[in-house]
C-alpha cells in the first residue's frame, strides 16, 4: 500500500491536559523513528584490530589548533568496544543507527578527487549489499555529500538514497530580487546534488551564473564541470529518497556587494544569508524537495547541542518537538515523509567542537574510564513519543 494512504491518519485534535489547551498531533502507522550517531565520532579504538588511520584521524592529529578542547576521538565513546551497551539503549528507545568514514589508503589516491573513487566505493557498497541485504534494505550511500559522485546499484534489493545537508532558505522580503536569491540559495547548497541525481544536470540558475562569473573573472570557460550526455543518463534518478540533516533555517536576501573573500556559492549565486529562521523551515523545505522531485523524504539528521549535558534537557525536548510537528504538517500538506532521525543517541567529539557540545539523548561521562551512559529527559520524552504515536504540543 503506498505510504501516502497513510496521510489522513495525521491530524490535530484539541485536547486537555492539566487545564491546558493542547494540540494532539497523531503519527502515521508506517512512519519510523531513528536516532544517529558516526563510527569516528563515538568508536574510538583508533588504532586496534587492524584498523588504519581514516581521514579524520589524520586531519584532527596533523592539524593544530583545529578542535576546540585540543582532544581527539581515540577513545571517544569507546563504543567499539562498548557497542553491546549502546544496543541496549537503541532497543529502550526502539530505533535504528548509521554513519562512516573514508581511510587513509583512499585519500592517498586523491580520495573523490580521483575519478577511480567512485568504482572503488562500488566495490565496498558490493561487499555491504552482500553482507547485509538481507537484512538491510535502505542504505545511505554518503553523509553530507560535498561533491558529485556516480554509483550503481550493484544488485541491492533496497533502496538507496543519500543524507544532504541544508537550511530552509526563506526570502527576507516579499521583493522579487530577494524571492529569486532564495531560490539561487537553494540551487547552491542542495540543488546543486539533488538536481543531477534526479533531473539529469546542475540547476539552471548554476550553470548560467557560475558561467557568467567565470568569464568575467578571466576564465576561458566555466569552472563548473559540465555533464557528458552518457553521465546524465546514468545518474538521472539515481536515488530512490532523499536524506535530508536539518538544523535551522536562514533568511535569504539579494547580493548587490561582492567584497573580497566572500564565500564562493554567495558570490555565484548573489545571495546573502543570515540565520534565525524557526523550525516551519522544516516543513516548507520538505514540502519544496517533494514537490520539486517527486521522491520520499527522510529526515536522517535534526538535533540541538549545548555546552552543559544536562540531564533535564527541557530545552532539547523543546526544539524535538518543534521541529517533528512541522514534519507532520507536511505529511498533511501532502509531502511523502518516511521517517525521522535525531542526532545524536549519544554525546559525542563533535568534530571542531571536541567535547564541549553536546548533543545526545544520552549523557556520557568523557572523564570516567568506562564512559558512563546516562539517559537524559529527552532520553524518556523520545521513547514516549515512538511508544504512544502521538506528539502533544500544549
Amino acid at each position: 500500500m503506498n505510504f501516502l494512504t497513510f496521510v489522513i491518519l495525521v491530524f490535530i485534535v484539541a485536547a486537555s491536559t492539566e487545564g491546558q489547551s493542547c494540540q494532539r498531533y497523531y503519527i502515521p502507522k508506517k512512519f519510523k523513528f531513528s536516532v544517529a550517531t558516526a563510527a569516528f565520532q563515538i568508536e574510538g579504538a583508533a588504532r586496534e584490530d587492524g584498523k588504519g588511520p581514516s581521514m579524520l584521524d589524520i586531519f584532527y592529529h596533523r592539524v593544530p589548533g583545529m578542535v576546540a578542547d585540543n582532544s581527539s576521538a581515540d577513545i571517544s565513546c569507546d563504543s567499539y568496544h562498548k557497542y553491546k551497551e549502546d544496543i541496549q539503549l537503541l532497543k529502550y528507545l526502539g530505533v535504528t543507527i548509521t554513519h562512516g568514514d573514508e581511510p587513509e589508503g583512499l585519500i592517498e589516491t586523491g580520495g573523490w578527487l580521483n575519478q577511480d573513487m567512485p568504482k572503488y566505493y562500488g566495490k565496498y557498497a558490493r561487499l555491504l549489499f552482500k553482507t547485509f541485504g538481507d537484512r538491510v534494505k535502505k542504505w545511505l550511500t554518503l553523509n553530507e555529500l560535498l561533491s558529485v559522485a556516480t554509483f550503481c546499484y550493484c544488485g541491492v534489493t533496497g533502496q538507496i538514497g543519500m543524507a544532504l545537508s541544508t537550511s530552509w532558505y526563506e526570502p527576507a522580503s516579499n521583493s522579487t530580487e530577494d524571492i529569486e536569491a532564495a531560490k539561487r540559495a537553494f540551487d547552491f547548497s542542495i540543488g546543486w546534488l539533488t538536481d543531477p541525481m534526479l533531473k539529469g544536470d546542475y540547476p539552471e540558475s548554476m550553470r548560467t551564473r557560475i558561467a557568467e562569473r567565470s568569464l568575467k573573472d578571466g576564465y576561458l570557460k566555466s569552472r563548473l564541470p559540465q555533464f557528458t550526455e552518457r553521465e546524465k543518463k546514468k545518474i538521472k534518478g539515481s536515488l530512490d529518497f532523499i536524506g535530508v540533516n536539518f538544523y535551522s533555517g536562514m533568511t535569504i536576501k539579494n547580493r548587490v556587494d561582492f567584497p573580497y573573500g566572500m564565500d564562493q556559492a554567495e558570490y555565484d549565486g548573489a545571495f546573502e544569508g543570515a540565520g534565525g529562521y524557526g523550525p516551519q523551515g522544516l516543513r516548507k523545505l520538505i514540502n519544496y524537495l517533494y514537490n520539486e522531485y517527486h521522491v520520499p523524504i527522510v529526515i536522517t539528521e535534526n538535533g540541538l547541542g549545548d555546552g552543559t549535558g544536562a540531564l533535564n534537557d527541557t530545552y532539547r525536548i523543546d526544539y524535538l518537538k518543534n521541529n517533528i510537528i512541522p514534519i507532520l504538517q507536511a505529511i498533511k500538506d501532502g509531502s511523502d515523509v518516511r521517517s525521522y532521525t535525531v542526532w545524536s543517541l549519544i554525546d559525542n567529539f563533535e568534530w571542531g567542537s571536541g567535547y564541549t557540545v553536546k548533543f545526545g539523548l544520552y549523557h556520557v561521562d568523557f572523564k570516567d574510564p568506562n564512559r558512563k551512559r546516562t539517559p537524559k529527559a529527552s532520553a524518556a520524552w523520545y521513547k514516549k513519543v515512538i511508544a504512544q504515536r502521538y506528539i502533544e504540543d500544549c
